[in-house]
């Protein structure tokens, strides 16, 4: 069996807690062990299983799992934090908006 183990921000982020979303075979008792010794707990209705943590000490839960685990393979998506909101995205945004306005007046909405 490979072992991995995968964290996904679920998009419940403050600016000093995140809560994300961990994958991992869960048939590896002891990494499962593991994890809930860290923190991690089952979701709503018992879907899938969440830990609430900073993005640094996701880090450092890495770094630390590395050790513990070496044959793991430990993976972080991007945090919704990170997604740099583009100065072209914004100016697409205003002229369709504008563009749409005119739309409505013409239409005499």
């Amino acid at each position: 069996m490979a072992r991995f183990v995968q964290f996904i921000p679920t998009g419940h982020f403050t600016s000093r807690e995140g809560q994300w979303e961990v994958r991992f075979p869960y048939a590896d008792s002891g990494l499962r062990k593991w994890l809930y010794e860290q923190g991690m707990r089952p979701g709503p209705q018992s879907k899938g299983f969440l830990i609430k943590l900073a993005e640094p000490s996701i880090q450092e839960l890495l770094v630390h799992g590395k050790q513990q685990f070496p044959d793991a393979l430990w993976t972080v998506k991007a945090s919704p934090l990170r997604i740099p909101i583009r100065q072209e995205d914004n100016l697409v945004d205003q002229v369709l908006l504008k563009r749409y306005i005119d739309r409505l007046n013409v239409s005499r909405y």
